[in-house]
């Protein structure tokens, strides 16, 4: 078994210039700009869902009861209010963080 420490045999400094220029090449660091100027982008809807989170949720809880059976509902509705403001911003923090 080789030993991966070695590098297959290359210098640490070609190591270092073939990186650059494969990373040049496939313009790595155009696309991670880009890919950043996007995610930056999709931070605003999510600020305006986050602003109307407490609308939906009464709209949710509202269209339940017209459709669902009565105990289906109550347990829909008795587990919307187990949510508290440190879960709900936890979770929109992991959904930003996932952008």
């Amino acid at each position: 078994m080789r030993n991966l420490w070695t590098l297959g045999g290359l210098s640490l400094w070609e190591l270092l210039r073939r990186t650059a220029r494969e990373s040049w090449e496939d313009s790595v660091f155009g696309q991670g700009g880009r890919m950043a100027f996007y995610h930056f982008l999709a931070i605003f809807p999510s600020l305006i869902i986050s602003a109307r989170l407490p609308y939906v949720k009464a709209a949710l809880l509202d269209l339940s009861r017209r459709i669902m059976p009565e105990q289906v509902s109550k347990l829909f509705e008795q587990s919307q209010h187990t949510l508290s403001g440190l879960q709900l911003i936890t979770v929109c923090a992991g959904a930003l963080w996932q952008l």
